[in-house]
């Protein structure tokens, strides 16, 4: 039985990553970024890199805000059925 070999998983560069960092804030703080994607196989993966914990919980609060206006930009744009009230 001859089997094709696999495509190896996709992988975000750890050069990338440390390139992306290196462009938020400022020259020597503030650094850092939240990214969030989907794998092949449909498994979303989130991926965190910071100069401090402050930075962290200033990102980590942005998504939090981010989050509740797309749920509630999706409440107007979808108002629930008659039946789900």
């Amino acid at each position: 039985m001859n089997e094709t070999p696999k495509d190896p998983p996709f992988f975000i560069p750890e050069s990338f990553l440390n390139q992306l960092f290196e462009l938020t804030g400022l020259a020597e703080s503030h650094k850092g970024f939240i990214l969030a994607y989907v794998t092949e196989q449909g498994t979303p993966l989130v991926l965190t890199k910071t100069d401090s914990q402050i930075v962290e919980l200033g990102l980590q609060e942005a998504l939090q805000q981010y989050l509740e206006e797309l749920t509630q930009r999706e409440d107007i744009q979808f108002p629930p059925l008659e039946s789900e009230e």
